[in-house]
């Protein structure tokens, strides 16, 4: 028997159902540095998004209103 044949797929949820996308091996360096690109943003988002929470937090505390 030969080497298996490998196939690279996007896969995205939409409305919460699964779609996938072929990607041709002359894509699979910009597909994967794209999809690297979308973790390191949603990290970036999440990070942001716990220092506004900690922000909001304090400011209740002091018991001040937001601008």
């Amino acid at each position: 028997q030969g080497e298996p044949h490998l196939s690279l797929y996007l896969v995205q949820s939409q409305k919460g159902k699964p779609r996938q996308l072929y990607v041709p091996k002359e894509w699979e360096g910009q597909v994967r540095l794209a999809v690297d690109n979308y973790r390191k943003l949603q990290e970036l988002v999440e990070e942001l998004s716990e220092m506004e929470w900690s922000s909001l937090e304090k400011q209740k505390a002091k018991g001040a209103k937001r601008s």
